[in-house]
This record gives C-alpha cells, sequence and structure tokens, in this order.
C-alpha cells in the first residue's frame, strides 16, 4: 500500500515538473527571416529602390530590430536604427536613397549591393547571433525566394 502511494505521488511530481522544465528549455527566441531578394530588378532604368531584401518576422510577437545587421559577401553592411516589426510582418531594405519609414528603409548606396551573379544575404541580431541567411545564384528572374 505504501509502495503504490509513493509510486503515486512519484508519477505526480514527473508529471508537474517534466512540462514546466521542457518549456524552460526552448525559449521562444527573436526570429526574423530573409524572405526575398531582388538582386537584379528588371525595367531597364535600374532604380537602386528597387534592389531590396526583405524580411519577415516569424515569432510569436513583436520585435525591435535596433542594432540587427545586414551585410553580404562584399561586406557590405547595413544596421537598423528604430524599426519595430510586429507578428507577421514584413520590412523592406531598398538599396538606394529614400526616406525611412517603419516597413521601408534605405541603404542610401549609390551602387548595386547584391551582385547579379552570386551572393550571400546575412541577418545578425543585434548580439552579432547568426539569425538567417539566404544565398543565390543568378537567374533570368533576378529574384531569390528565401522562405
Amino acid at each position: 500500500m505504501i509502495r503504490r502511494l509513493f509510486l503515486v505521488i512519484g508519477l505526480a511530481l514527473v508529471a508537474a515538473v517534466v512540462p514546466a522544465a521542457a518549456a524552460q528549455a526552448a525559449p521562444d527566441r527573436d526570429k526574423v527571416e530573409i524572405f526575398l531578394i531582388v538582386y537584379d530588378p528588371k525595367g531597364g532604368d535600374h532604380d537602386l529602390r528597387k534592389e531590396v531584401i526583405i524580411l519577415k518576422n516569424t515569432s510569436r510577437h513583436a520585435i525591435s530590430l535596433r542594432g540587427w545587421t545586414v551585410t553580404d559577401n562584399d561586406r557590405n553592411h547595413y544596421t537598423f536604427k528604430w524599426v519595430w516589426l510586429k507578428k507577421g510582418d514584413f520590412v523592406t531594405l531598398h538599396t538606394g536613397k529614400g526616406r525611412d519609414t517603419n516597413r521601408h528603409v534605405y541603404w542610401d548606396k549609390r551602387r548595386d549591393v547584391w551582385d547579379d551573379h552570386r551572393d550571400t544575404a546575412f541577418l545578425f541580431d543585434k548580439r552579432y547571433r547568426l539569425e538567417d541567411k539566404c544565398q543565390y545564384h543568378g537567374n533570368w528572374s533576378g529574384v531569390k525566394f528565401c522562405k
């Protein structure tokens, strides 16, 4: 009888402790992904505002991108200043010049950042941990869907 009582108490403790430990072991990290890169915009005018990289917040909460960085193989880098992304929101980083908003930010470059033949985009969080990367080899479309 006592042995059975200890068994029931032990099972109850395990049932209470294991889910709590599992929840603690897998916290919801900030997750932003590289969604798309337009590395060779079509249309002939080669407007650098059309050369873009689009990021998406795939986490379950809003994320501040302050201090996050986008880089490429040639070590061009852009550091976000104040963009907030709600769950599921996108932000577009344009290579050319423009006025920043919460959904469109501008690198203010005068030349291409993304190579037309091959390149890799890297996204680092504010602690400079690699959050995502997307590699492409140029094709006729000039667009790479990363996710």
